[in-house]
């Protein structure tokens, strides 16, 4: 740019503030610097005192996590395991081959299992 260029641009510069005058787009409150550290401070402090809800809430849902683990074991085991027979082997045996056995004397029992 020459010199002539650089006047004109200066002069109109010049105009355009004469005709429009400064306008604050953005204003601080008076004394908000003199405060804003001691905000600051204050709500950095109060932040930290404070958890995250999850974290308050991670005893109960782990207890709640153990209950459901409980109930649900407990379900599967009380639903999928077959009963026990409250039968022993004696009272399934027929009543005659129980009545021979006893009546059995030691002679008989080894002339039994020699034959079987």
């Amino acid at each position: 740019m020459n010199q002539s260029t650089k006047s004109e641009s200066a002069l109109l510069t010049e105009k355009l503030k004469e005709q429009a005058p400064p306008i604050r787009m953005f204003q601080v409150p008076d004394g908000y610097f003199e405060t804003f550290a001691r905000q600051m401070e204050q709500q950095i402090a109060s932040e930290s005192n404070k958890r995250p809800t999850l974290y308050r809430l991670r005893r109960w849902m782990v207890a709640a996590s153990l209950l459901l683990l409980i109930g649900a074991s407990s379900y599967f085991i009380a639903n999928n395991l077959p009963e026990k027979s409250k039968q022993t082997a004696s009272a399934s045996a027929p009543t005659a081959d129980v009545e021979d056995y006893v009546m059995m004397d030691n002679d008989a029992i080894y002339a039994y299992m020699v034959n079987n």
